[in-house]
């Protein structure tokens, strides 16, 4: 295992953009060259490219959310073309379009799940800054449709998609700016309810600065944000409903991932930003080789950090020696609930073992994987913290700690998975007072 930070050329001089894990155990890099390039993490100087009949850009790049062996991006086309969503196969290293509007011009993509854990329907979203809305392909059938226009003058970049804590309801969020070059005007962050065709626009207390890029976790929605000194993370509460914001970054932030142990990471230029969930003001700087411009950002297979460094072609590794992944197909493994004895508790009562969880890839349970647990109420863990990082045993199952149920009666949320992002177990704790 690789112990410090690595940068490698990619091969070709090519203009690298986002990336993200396959299936095939390969981090597959879009470009702005008309270009796919994979490489297998433990030997990134390897590497394949996929070019025949690949679009001039790529950008956000995700897997496939049926765990299918391909991928999805966004690819904002040259002027006055259609503006498609490309299904990338991973075994033929074959294009698949499905068209959008003409100009669109989607610079990122988020999937949704419009069923449940054991009926999914999963969708990708793109956002469409030229039409101000959300695009929607179906990943089963390809089918399109799409949202509502956004009202204000503004230019749609990133997107996510949260859920309401209140409503249990889906929403789109977009992040939309200000933007001399297309004549835009307005700055903020715009919220769909699923369903819905009213946006509400989410103003950031400093309207100066220019939202990049978004993406939501189970509490919380992240927003990057551009500008002079607006280089900033934020953070919105989804249960409170307010914005936090992190100290002024040296440089400019783009693309956010999910990482264990309840961090956020952040790809900004010279810097990689570990950034506490639990507190924004709490960061870490990992600083980059000279004149590095780092921009995309995933968690490999191999459990390590891996980012984009623009300025030079080349690809890079910051070890993460707390998520023992040792092989890549374990990435893709799932988190199972094995045992719940209590469906309810009473206000106040301290809930003793309440989840059994076992992770499971490749038709076994595994031993010594990090799964994240977090508590979706006013209730906590004993420890007062309502997010936990449990290790599976010997027999790859692990005991979620002791519950310490809040004053009020409510419905406790618990997920249990290897990131905030990973296929993972959600279940409910119904807290009730006396007589409820």
């Amino acid at each position: 295992m690789r112990s410090q930070l690595q940068e490698f050329q990619i091969n070709g001089g090519l203009t690298l953009q986002s990336l993200a894990a396959g299936k095939d155990g390969r981090i597959w890099v879009t470009t702005r060259n008309s270009q796919l390039v994979g490489f297998a993490p433990e030997s990134p100087v390897e590497q394949v490219s996929a070019g025949y009949f690949a679009p001039q850009y790529g950008a956000r790049i995700v897997a496939d959310p049926y765990n299918k062996n391909r991928m999805w991006f966004a690819a904002p086309s040259a002027p006055n073309m259609i503006d498609p969503v490309f299904e990338f196969n991973l075994s033929q290293h074959t294009f698949t379009a499905h068209a959008l509007q003409a100009k669109g011009s989607p610079e990122d993509i988020a999937r949704i799940n419009f069923g449940d854990e054991t009926s999914p329907r999963w969708m990708l979203a793109v956002s469409e800054p030229t039409n101000r809305y959300v695009a929607l392909i179906d990943a089963e059938d390809g089918s399109a449709s799409m949202t509502s226009a956004i009202t204000e003058n503004t230019w749609l970049w990133g997107i996510t998609v949260a859920v309401d804590p209140s409503t249990k309801k889906r929403q789109y969020w977009v992040a939309g700016q200000a933007n001399t070059s297309y004549n835009t005007t307005v700055n903020g962050v715009f919220r769909l309810t699923v369903g819905a065709s009213q946006w509400d626009k989410l103003s950031l207390p400093n309207t100066a600065a220019r939202p990049v890029y978004i993406l939501a976790d189970k509490e919380s929605v992240w927003v990057t944000t551009q500008g002079a000194g607006q280089n900033l993370v934020w953070r919105y509460d989804l249960q409170v409903g307010s914005w936090t914001v992190s100290d002024a970054l040296p440089s400019a932030p783009w693309q956010l991932v999910c990482g264990p142990n309840n961090y956020m990471w952040v790809a900004a230029g010279q810097y990689l930003y570990k950034i506490s969930k639990a507190d924004i003001k709490n960061k870490a700087n990992i600083q980059l080789p000279p004149n590095s411009s780092a921009m995309g950002i995933c968690v490999g297979p191999d459990g390590n950090i891996w980012y984009t460094n623009q300025a030079k072609s080349y690809v890079g590794m910051y070890p993460l020696a707390a998520l023992a992944v040792r092989d890549h197909s374990l990435m893709f493994g799932q988190t199972q609930l094995v045992e719940q004895p209590q469906k309810s508790a009473q206000a106040g009562s301290t809930i003793v073992r309440p989840v059994t969880v076992e992770f499971v890839a490749n038709g076994r349970r595994v031993p010594d994987i990090p799964l994240t647990c977090q508590l979706e109420g006013k209730s906590s863990f004993t420890d007062g913290e309502r997010v936990a990082v449990i290790v599976t045993d010997v027999e790859g199952r692990a005991v979620v700690p002791d519950i310490a149920a809040g004053p009020d009666a409510e419905e406790l949320g618990l997920t249990v998975g290897l990131t905030c992002e990973a296929t993972g177990v959600r279940t409910t704790v119904y807290i009730t007072k006396s007589g409820g």
